[in-house]
């Protein structure tokens, strides 16, 4: 929702002004002499802009929109596939994956494709250890303030599997 709206204010921004431009270049031939030809230039300009700009956002935000559902998607098979855990390893599959089918959607060169990916990569790692470490610290918080025992498991398998081997 949030990528889809910021996307939709920068797509509007950026159509707005190549409407602009667009229209500059189509009437630059015919500009208005009177007083009253240049209000009217100005207000059909407005409308065009506001309506290129709209059309624009629409546009860019559905897009993003749908690349976004796609990784949430994937991700979320990812951790359905593995039994219903989660953790970094579905986050950075997801994100992996998701930019490898965009890179083949928008015909990428193999750098850029290799770029790319690697930048999803440590970025999916990333988003994916800061999920984790969140959950981690919601367990530890309830354990310090005593609603559970140190003993259940934190819903992060390889902390928990450390754990259980610093105990034995």
């Amino acid at each position: 929702m949030a990528s889809g709206g910021s996307v939709f204010l920068m797509g509007m921004y950026t159509g707005g002004k190549k409407t602009a431009l667009q229209y500059l270049a189509e009437n630059s031939h015919r500009l208005p002499k009177t007083q009253q030809g240049w209000y009217f230039y100005h207000k059909t300009k407005n409308y065009k802009v506001m309506l290129g700009g709209i059309q624009a956002g629409v546009k860019a935000a559905a897009r993003v929109s749908g690349w976004t559902a796609t990784y949430v998607l994937t991700e979320a098979g990812i951790d359905y596939v593995r039994g219903g855990r989660k953790d970094f390893l579905a986050t950075t599959g997801a994100a992996v994956s998701t930019i490898g089918f965009l890179s083949l959607w928008q015909r990428l060169g193999k750098q850029a494709t290799l770029r790319a990916v690697r930048l999803a990569f440590v970025g999916g790692l990333v988003a994916g250890l800061g999920q984790d470490f969140l959950q981690w610290s919601r367990w530890y918080r309830r354990v310090e303030e005593g609603t559970i025992k140190e003993e259940e498991e934190s819903g992060v398998w390889y902390v928990d599997q450390l754990a259980s081997w610093s105990r034995t």
